[in-house]
């Protein structure tokens, strides 16, 4: 083999290894698309506490958590939209806190975007009534043992007033 043919040989190996290669070094590739990362989209929410028993005057502070497509938790209270079924019961300001007003029941809705979740109040007196139906009969029964110590105070002085005269 002649210096001209091995030379010729040479560079023909060289010019397939660069045509191969892209003339950078790796191996030649078409250029990838770019995917725009996208936002974590809501998947539901959850009110807390999902039910309350409260007095009359009471207050109740409601959260509402937002779980999204990866996984992830997030406060979303003060971004989302109250709604109260009976406003005579319990009102709900706009960052969740509720006030009991009356005696019964009353549901208080969360929504946030398209996610939407409930949370009930019950008995928001119920505590109340009963504490007072309990206070009635206390009094009650007191005033029925004024009236026995009065009998009682009258006996014990009529038998000292017959031991006396004895």
């Amino acid at each position: 083999m002649s210096f001209s043919s091995c030379s010729a040989a040479i560079s023909l190996a060289l010019f397939s290894v660069l045509a191969s290669t892209g003339c950078g070094g790796g191996p030649a590739s078409a250029p990838q698309p770019v995917t725009p990362s996208l936002p974590p989209q809501m998947t539901s929410i959850a009110v807390s506490p999902a039910s309350a028993s409260l007095l009359v005057g009471g207050t109740q502070q409601l959260s509402v958590s937002a779980t999204f497509n990866d996984g992830s938790l997030k406060d979303v209270t003060s971004s989302s939209s109250w709604t109260d079924s009976d406003q005579t019961v319990a009102t709900v300001d706009s960052k969740g806190m509720v006030i009991a007003l009356a005696a019964g029941t009353t549901t208080i809705q969360a929504a946030n975007g398209s996610q939407e979740v409930a949370s009930n109040l019950t008995g928001v007196t119920q505590a109340a009534n009963d504490t007072g139906a309990a206070a009635h009969q206390v009094l009650a029964s007191s005033e029925e043992l004024s009236k026995q110590s009065e009998t009682l105070r009258m006996r014990v002085e009529t038998f000292l007033s017959g031991i006396k005269a004895a």
